[in-house]
């Protein structure tokens, strides 16, 4: 174990168990394990947060989305926009519902899917819905595609997995998607010890689809379609409540960290940071920098104790399962440019004042 790893989910542990652990006996006491009054509360709190009428909590952020694409009635072999830049599900699932996936490049400086292109796709009437990614904590803009896409028809569906904190107008994620998904997995700013995931959105339609998804299809005891069993845990939606309790106050952790590294780090010439656009507020669920000698920083730092990783080393477009649908008049430049010279630091509210000392000097010395 690094004297540093990228992420100490022991420590978040140790500073709730008090609360965390009476309310799980509670849980298993009651014997009511599944669809109990723990996962009702979660997704009422979760929709007013969000100023949703619905939420559904499912067993995962992947079964999140993979739910609302079905649940937009697309035809099979509808053509899904999503980034090169992201994590492999916010894709696979287009590939699951029998779609196909339409790669589109990035901005450089924020690392979100690039607008200009996304433009393009939809006055050539190439896509037929959106699956736009809120990377790394940052949302992607997308009041600038609002009156296009509402000429068209074409349905978003906001992959805030990473943005579970982040704003921009002061609202959370969720203005333009008509699905919103969420995921608790671990690693996450919120996250179950386990797995979990939630949608939100304003529609009956799609809630009521997505309930039944969860549970085998199934609505007032009778199974009306092919669904899947992706139920969360009543254990899990305790944790998750609790976890909510922190969500400003981790979150301004974090984002003291991240000033922290970008005070200290701006003077190295090899190192720069990606732009947090006007009217967002970061949530920092990842920090990401850019260096050209990134390989050799993370082995360097891997060697002085501390942990790193890329996210994400390979684009999406490169991975076997995704060859077959790319096209030569789609370019992804700056998603491969970039992917060759991202690294994540670590950051997490619970990491120590002389760990982040660490961190910024080893990284100074690297570069002495």
């Amino acid at each position: 174990m690094s004297d540093i790893p990228f992420l100490r989910l022991d420590r978040q542990f140790n500073d709730l168990k008090d609360e965390i652990i009476p309310e799980i006996t509670k849980v298993l006491k009651s014997g009511n394990v599944l669809q109990g009054p723990n996962t009702l509360n979660l997704e009422d709190r979760i929709s007013k947060l969000f100023k949703k009428k619905y939420c559904v909590l499912v067993n995962s952020g992947t079964d999140a989305l993979s739910f609302s694409l079905s649940s937009l009635n697309l035809k099979v072999g509808s053509r899904i926009a999503v980034t090169s830049m992201s994590f492999i599900a916010s894709a696979s699932v287009i590939l699951q519902n029998n779609f196909v996936p339409v790669f589109v490049d990035i901005c450089p400086d924020t690392m979100l899917m690039d607008n200009s292109k996304l433009l393009k796709l939809i006055e050539e009437r190439k896509i037929d819905a959106i699956i736009s990614v809120h990377l790394y904590g940052q949302i992607h803009p997308l009041e600038s595609l609002s009156d296009i896409v509402k000429k068209y028809k074409i349905p978003i569906i906001e992959d805030a997995a990473q943005a579970l904190g982040a704003k921009r107008f002061d609202c959370n994620p969720g203005q333009f998607g008509k699905v919103t998904c969420l995921s608790f997995d671990p690693t996450k700013v919120i996250g179950a010890y386990g797995s979990g995931g939630a949608i939100v959105t304003d529609s009956n339609e799609i809630a009521k689809h997505i309930k039944m998804l969860r549970y085998h299809g199934n609505y007032d005891g009778i199974n009306k379609i092919t669904g899947f069993n992706s139920q969360m845990a009543e254990i899990q939606a305790v944790i998750i409540n609790k976890k909510f309790d922190y969500l400003c106050k981790w979150q301004d952790k974090r984002s003291k960290i991240a000033n922290i590294f970008k005070n200290e780090l701006t003077s190295e010439k090899d190192i720069s940071f990606f732009k947090v656009l006007k009217d967002n507020i970061h949530n920092y669920h990842k920090f990401v920098i850019k260096c050209e000698q990134r390989d050799k920083l993370a082995n360097y730092l891997y060697q002085n104790g501390i942990e790193t990783k890329i996210h994400y080393k390979t684009p999406l477009h490169k991975h076997n399962q995704f060859k077959s649908y790319l096209n030569d008049s789609i370019k992804l430049a700056k998603v491969e440019e970039l992917s060759e010279k991202i690294i994540s630091l670590p950051i997490y509210p619970e990491l120590e004042e002389k760990e982040i000392v660490k961190i910024v000097k080893k990284i100074k010395c690297f570069y002495i």
